[in-house]
């Protein structure tokens, strides 16, 4: 990769909203419990990105990582240099030789700098597709955290969070509606709040059921 391109991802800016106090869930208490390396693991949509970005807020000599596939393994070069390390979706890229080489070295590095990995997957580690059988066992040795699997109630709660850290609010009745048409999962929950926050900061107007008809075409 060119040092342009390094550069690029080494800028990633973290989501303003991706904190620990606005995650609803036992997941974000365990990771910040851990005081080794920890693999985050869960179905799409279940957070994960969301925790490894909270924890990096958390600690500002951090580096995250996303979009693996378009990135080569040669990025991870150096980044033990870092005190916190996050990597999401690995499980994109581990079935990869190179990518399973450059975690193996980067694991042991950040393990002699005594600094902290997370990684996340949608499975657990010990189902990944890793052919490296030293990457594997360094995999398996990591403690793993699933993503909650949240109930009707505490998605409410999470979008409420949202939306009171973007300036507005709406009730319970117009929250349970929105729930009621979406996907199950918080990456659809997420992507329809945010075209409401936009909608409402350019309308200057209160979210109820009928805009929310409006701004989602019911």
């Amino acid at each position: 990769m060119s040092d342009i391109g390094q550069q690029a991802v080494l800028d990633f800016r973290l989501r303003d909203d991706a904190t620990f106090s606005n995650y609803v869930g036992d997941a974000a208490k365990n990771l910040q419990l851990t005081t080794g390396m920890a693999f985050i693991w869960g179905e799409a949509g279940s957070g994960k990105s969301h925790l490894l970005q909270a924890y990096c807020h958390a600690e500002p000599s951090s580096i995250f990582l996303s979009d693996l596939p378009a990135l080569d393994a040669s990025i991870l070069r150096g980044l033990e240099s870092f005190k916190l390390v996050c990597i999401d979706d690995v499980d994109q890229v581990v079935a990869d030789r190179s990518w399973q080489e450059a975690l193996f070295h980067l694991i042991n590095d950040c393990l002699n700098t005594n600094n902290l990995l997370v990684l996340s997957a949608s499975s657990p580690a010990a189902k990944l597709d890793c052919q490296l059988s030293d990457l594997q066992t360094r995999l398996n040795g990591i403690v793993g955290i699933e993503t909650d699997r949240l109930s009707d109630r505490e998605r409410l709660q999470a979008l409420k969070l949202k939306a009171t850290g973007h300036g507005f609010e709406f009730s319970d009745e117009v929250g349970r509606f929105i729930l009621a048409r979406a996907g199950r999962d918080m990456r659809s929950l997420v992507s329809i709040f945010e075209k409401l926050s936009q909608e409402t900061l350019r309308a200057q107007r209160i979210v109820t059921i009928p805009f929310v008809k409006q701004i989602l075409g019911l």
